[in-house]
């Protein structure tokens, strides 16, 4: 009969959140997203069809020889930009420069020496990825020509153009390659800021349902019906059920959105996105979505504890101050982290807990850590969710009815006390 007061208990919040306005209007949310990110792809293709933002270069080619050869090369290298022949004088170019009718134009002729000599010729230097590419084109020309003159046998012309090969090998045989391991920080990246928002906004939550409760005095009538012990357990339940239902509609939504995402990409950068992702991330995603769990968990147990000895907005905000700053200065550590994931103070940092579910996937990201330290990171959060609950829910069960106007910290060392 009291095990089924528990789960009424639980079963009724957590029907009721998941049929809140907030729980549909932002899963509401989540699927327009999830609807735009699947279909990125076709969204920019549509807009660069419909609005033309190809930029055009003319070539003043004053050798007479090398037009087409030079828009071709240039163009393998850079095949969004449209190459024109030039005819103008160079005061009709630098009017159309000004004009914006075209970006840049290139001025080709031959030097005293009978190589190749160029101007480059645009408003600004903000894109200077047309001068680079036109001197390394035209640098090729040049080496060409050189060899011509100097009259080298074609052997000699191939040797001089083999390309240097230098073997790579690593000592470490789990060792990234540069693309993995930018993936994988672009991972950790996202899993900082995910598991923040996610322990950060739903225990915040959670603890504001508890005011809400005790400053209407709700919470008199709920405790004649379930135990303050049962009620602290009960909240941790249906709480964690209500922000795992979430969590799991956010990966569905998400996975199935990437899925027709890389879909709709372009060959070019689907193949540049692949090089991207390997078989090992799948094990990164794991190790991450159980260090959400767990920093929810922290975090959740925490402030419901701390929630329960506030009689007012005022006091909530400064119960549960010390944990927020714990969080942010947590969060903070783990972004600036990245730059440094082997640096002595982010190693202790992954260890301790509350701050650790910050680090630690990072650290798993990057592939600086053993499965073994991993899992004694995961064992230290668990450990100190048991030491909270068990010294809480003392001070649960004597705060939640403490209506004093005593302040937060003596009304704390109150409730800390045996009744």
């Amino acid at each position: 009969m009291k095990s089924s007061k528990f789960w009424n208990y639980v079963l009724y919040n957590y029907l009721r959140k998941i049929k809140s306005k907030a729980f549909i209007g932002f899963n509401i949310f989540l699927i327009i997203v999830g609807l735009l990110i699947s279909q990125l792809g076709s969204i920019v293709k549509f807009f660069n069809e419909t609005f033309d933002y190809s930029e055009t270069i003319y070539i003043v080619d004053e050798t007479n020889q090398l037009y087409s050869q030079f828009q071709k090369d240039f163009n393998n290298l850079l095949p969004e930009v449209i190459l024109e022949q030039g005819t103008e004088s160079e005061d009709v170019l630098n009017q159309k420069v000004e004009d914006g009718d075209i970006s840049a134009y290139f001025i080709i002729n031959y030097n005293e020496q009978n190589l190749l000599s160029a101007t480059y010729v645009a408003k600004d230097f903000s894109n200077s990825s047309y001068y680079t590419i036109g001197e390394q084109v035209l640098s090729g020309y040049n080496k060409q020509i050189a060899m011509k003159s100097a009259k080298l046998t074609q052997e000699q012309v191939n040797l001089l153009n083999q390309n240097f090969s230098m073997e790579k090998i690593s000592l470490d045989e789990n060792a990234q390659t540069a693309e993995e391991s930018m993936g994988n920080l672009a991972i950790a990246y996202i899993a900082i800021i995910l598991i923040f928002l996610f322990s950060y906004l739903y225990s915040v939550y959670a603890g504001q349902e508890i005011m809400e409760e005790k400053t209407s005095r709700v919470m008199e009538i709920i405790i004649t019906s379930i135990s303050p012990i049962k009620q602290l357990y009960g909240k941790i339940v249906y709480n964690s059920l209500y922000a795992l239902t979430q969590l799991t509609i956010f990966m569905v939504l998400f996975t199935i959105s990437i899925q027709y995402m890389l879909k709709s990409l372009p060959t070019e950068v689907l193949d540049t996105v692949s090089v991207m992702i390997s078989p090992e991330q799948a094990k990164i995603v794991i190790y991450i979505i159980i260090f959400a769990i767990v920093a929810y968990l922290v975090y959740l147990v925490s402030v419901l504890i701390l929630s329960s000895i506030i009689s007012s907005v005022e006091e909530y905000q400064i119960a549960i101050s010390p944990i927020m700053v714990i969080g942010l200065v947590s969060f903070y550590i783990g972004i600036f982290g990245m730059t440094a994931p082997e640096a002595p103070f982010i190693k202790i940092m992954s260890m301790i807990p509350f701050i650790s579910p910050y680090i630690m996937p990072l650290r798993v990201a990057t592939m600086t850590v053993s499965t073994p330290m991993i899992w004694l990171s995961i064992a230290l959060n668990i450990g100190v969710i048991v030491v909270i609950l068990t010294f809480g829910a003392r001070v649960y069960k004597n705060g939640v009815l403490n209506y004093s106007g005593d302040s937060v910290i003596k009304k704390f060392i109150q409730a800390t006390k045996k009744s």
